[in-house]
């Protein structure tokens, strides 16, 4: 990167590049909030449709207790295993990684 910068010639494509690095980098970081909040407003968007969709089904057909027991057990059920999914792999998954490079490492301490 520094021959590039260095000549008047390609001092152009040291700086687009440089911009597609940062950009690239913005990317990487990104994806894990965005994934979480992407998972997050999923899971509250079935929430609200299978509400109203019990509202709409209660109006003409009544749900049993059980059914509607049962919507909503799945509902919280899919609910918890996004939550658990993301904020594990958000934070356990740098734990981890830095534990086993630890271990290969024969650094670990003892």
């Amino acid at each position: 990167m520094n021959k590039l910068m260095k000549s008047p010639w390609t001092a152009w494509i040291g700086a687009i590049l440089s911009f597609l690095f940062g950009v690239v980098d913005f990317l990487k970081h990104l994806a894990r909030p965005a994934l979480t909040y992407y998972l997050m407003g999923v899971s509250t968007w079935i929430t609200i449709v299978a509400w109203q969709t019990m509202q709409q089904v209660s109006e003409t057909t009544p749900l049993t207790t059980v059914q509607a027991y049962t919507l909503f057990d799945k509902i919280i059920t899919i609910m918890v295993y996004l939550t658990v999914s993301c904020v594990s792999w958000w934070f356990a998954d740098r734990r981890t990684a830095k534990f086993l490079m630890r271990l290969e490492d024969g650094n670990a301490k003892q």
